[in-house]
This record gives structure tokens, C-alpha cells and sequence, in this order.
């Protein structure tokens, strides 16, 4: 039995937002760890010279 072409289309788009939305939610985490050990202090300014 075939799976209609919308079926098929709506599952594709549907795991490329899935794997945005992980992707998206990992980076917002890694920030939100690096503000917060800037603002508790535990790490300085970032000093390139």
C-alpha cells in the first residue's frame, strides 16, 4: 500500500523542524550557561589581543 505524496511531504517537513528546533534550543542552552558564569563572575571578559 503507497503513502500519499502529502503524507510523505508533511512527515519530511515535520523532522526538518524537529532537528531545527533541537539545534535552535541546544544553542539558546550553551548561552545561557556562558551568561550565566559571566554574571556570577566565574568567567572574565573574554580578552583577545
Amino acid at each position: 500500500m503507497a503513502v500519499p505524496w502529502s503524507v510523505s511531504k508533511w512527515m519530511a517537513s515535520n523532522m526538518v523542524l524537529m532537528a531545527i528546533s533541537d539545534w535552535v534550543i541546544s544553542c539558546l542552552t550553551v548561552v545561557d550557561e556562558i551568561a550565566g558564569s559571566i554574571l556570577t563572575g566565574d568567567i572574565g571578559p573574554f580578552h583577545v589581543s
